[in-house]
């Protein structure tokens, strides 16, 4: 299901950069974007057998080879507290192996809690590590559209199942599910002739 998102996610990015700078620069041959890069997720579920209450916490990072962009993504939820953090860097917070078996982050995200006595904000100290539980496999995705235009996206997935364990604002997690992921992805947009502007009023 993650993977899915992710796919939609960069699908959907492609889709909507792509159109945006069609329609803002008007007519156009080709317009072609490329994108590699890592992402790894990890989420646990903690369960507090006192008042069999539960507790979700969920790790996303992405790393765009070519730019070195990392975005780093963290929720948790116990039933009070809502926290959600970002952040974006180009700082090396994240770093893996060549062959997607290993994977570290280390980096300290803003983020925001939000409970019935209103919103606080902060930061809080991740630093997770993943280890590769099985071999990889691969998966392809493509997306065509013909109307006014020709559109065609390529996404190829290496995916690897791993644990994640290590700390998040000083707090033990361990054996966490997870994946590292590398991708490639490809969108191409030909053919864009804008309709005529409205010629307005006659007479």
């Amino acid at each position: 299901m993650k993977r899915f998102l992710f796919v939609a996610l960069i699908v959907s990015l492609f889709v909507a950069a792509a159109a945006g700078s069609a329609f803002a620069g008007g007519a156009t041959d080709n317009i072609q974007y490329r994108q590699s890069g890592v992402q790894a997720s990890a989420w646990w579920v903690d369960v507090n057998e006192e008042d069999a209450s539960y507790t979700y916490t969920d790790v996303w990072v992405v790393k765009d080879q070519k730019t070195g962009l990392v975005d780093v993504m963290l929720s948790s939820y116990d039933g009070e507290n809502s926290t959600f953090g970002y952040l974006q860097t180009k700082e090396p917070v994240f770093t893996h192996n060549k062959n997607g078996d290993t994977a570290v982050l280390s980096a300290i995200v803003p983020v925001e809690t939000w409970n019935s006595t209103g919103v606080t904000s902060g930061t809080k100290a991740i630093n997770i590590t993943w280890t590769a539980t099985g071999g990889s496999s691969k998966e392809m995705h493509k997306y065509k559209q013909n109307d006014d235009y020709r559109v065609k996206s390529m996404v190829i997935l290496q995916n690897t199942p791993a644990t994640a364990s290590g700390t998040i604002d000083g707090i033990s997690y361990t054996d966490g599910y997870g994946d590292i992921t590398s991708f490639k992805s490809l969108f191409f947009i030909k053919g864009y002739v804008p309709y005529p502007p409205d010629p307005g009023p006659v007479g």
